[in-house]
């Protein structure tokens, strides 16, 4: 008989509590594990639209510092072992993906997994071949749920159907950029996306210290397996949509003119949290409660906070360089602010005025500059949250 006190992404962290990977990492990737199994068959329904739990999740942190791979691995492992979704570990160019999303399989019983809902999996997401300019208005595209999806490929015509497609990656500073370029930006491919960040492993465990698991594996496969059953609409419990209702409309209008995106879809962000923290319960029962809501607003402003830094990453590595010389000089400037007509002249020479505008709208939406008006004159002033970014590197 199930605990009807189990609750799977607790227990999936306890389960991998020796692993030196930060807990925020197990926690979203256990998160992603839950929302790729509940595919496109659950839902909060409104007047206008159908939210599903489908999120593209993004583990990031330089390079051997908080060790992003096991946390990903683990959640491949389950959704492979559970056979609940189409995985597909991103090797390929997204083309060869979509073609693979429109081929029913199967899992190890025989039983068919139809419809074209599965997780991308890639330990690095640059692995995808960016090269091709179809992939970010495809990843773009098929973060949204559709019923069917025609799309004409180079190999031939595919028409997916029940299209809801998770996402989650691994990637580093250097080869975020690769993919969240700055049409990624523009596109809404940024704004959709969780990116998860740590600068620090939870402990540091040596290989010889590392004890054998004291709990068993399976309940994980067996809540997997449970949540696979399940269809139909989510109800919001009347406390948890007052509460919800609360924080919403108490929002400044200010959160949604982030061009970026994110914050503009903080609502949406926020139920799609919600529906995997409840269906985490062993008594879900179809049901999202307070808890969740209150719980799902938390993670999502701890994301939001994480964009302030990891924007600045996304576009070429010559624009990132170039914002990074962008706020060198407005850190220079009396009072941390300078003209717009003066940052021109400036830049002048060191970037095209296209890309110079695509990085004051980054840094814009980073909430690292805000844009006033003095005396007519548009000026460019440090945040606070800039300053205390930039000054270390200007000091």
């Amino acid at each position: 008989m199930t605990d009807p006190n189990f609750n799977f992404i607790r227990y999936y962290m306890d389960y991998t509590q020796e692993a030196e990977s930060p807990d925020e990492f197990w926690r979203w990737t256990a998160i992603s594990t839950i929302s790729a199994t509940l595919k496109s068959n659950v839902f909060i329904k409104n007047q206008h639209k159908a939210i599903y739990p489908n999120m593209y999740i993004i583990i990031f942190s330089d390079s051997g510092v908080a060790r992003k791979a096991s946390p990903c691995n683990f959640a491949g492992r389950l959704i492979q072992e559970a056979a609940c979704t189409k995985f597909i570990n991103g090797r390929a160019s997204l083309q060869a993906v979509i073609k693979e999303l429109s081929i029913a399989t199967s899992d190890e019983k025989g039983n068919v997994i139809g419809g074209a809902s599965g997780l991308l999996y890639t330990e690095e997401l640059s692995a995808f071949a960016v090269q091709d300019p179809a992939t970010i208005p495809l990843l773009t595209d098929l973060y949204d749920y559709h019923e069917t999806y025609p799309v004409n490929l180079i190999g031939g015509n595919h028409k997916l159907k029940q299209v809801c497609v998770s996402l989650l990656a691994a990637s580093n500073s250097d080869l975020f950029r690769s993919v969240y370029t700055e049409s990624a930006i523009k596109g809404g491919l940024l704004g959709r996306t969780f990116i998860i960040k740590q600068d620090n492993a939870r402990h540091r465990k040596s290989l010889l210290d590392l004890e054998e698991a004291k709990m068993s594996y399976a309940p994980l496969i067996t809540h997997l397996k449970s949540l696979k059953m399940l269809k139909g609409p989510i109800k919001v419990t009347q406390e948890a949509k007052e509460m919800y209702n609360d924080w919403y409309y108490g929002l400044p209008d200010e959160q949604f003119r982030d061009k970026i995106g994110f914050s503009s879809r903080l609502g949406t962000h926020v139920l799609k949290i919600a529906i995997a923290l409840a269906a985490a319960r062993a008594d879900f029962e179809m049901m999202i409660r307070p808890t969740e809501i209150f719980e799902a607003i938390k993670l999502c402003i701890e994301v939001k906070q994480a964009y302030k830094t990891v924007t600045l990453a996304a576009g070429s590595s010559n624009v990132a360089a170039q914002t990074a010389l962008v706020l060198k000089i407005i850190a220079g400037q009396p009072k941390y602010q300078i003209e717009r007509s003066k940052l021109v002249q400036m830049m002048l020479g060191e970037v095209p005025m296209d890309q110079f505008e695509m990085i004051m709208t980054m840094l814009e939406s980073s909430e690292m500059v805000k844009i006033r008006a003095v005396n007519t004159r548009v000026v460019y002033e440090l945040t606070q949250e800039g300053i205390n970014i930039i000054l270390g590197e200007t000091s």
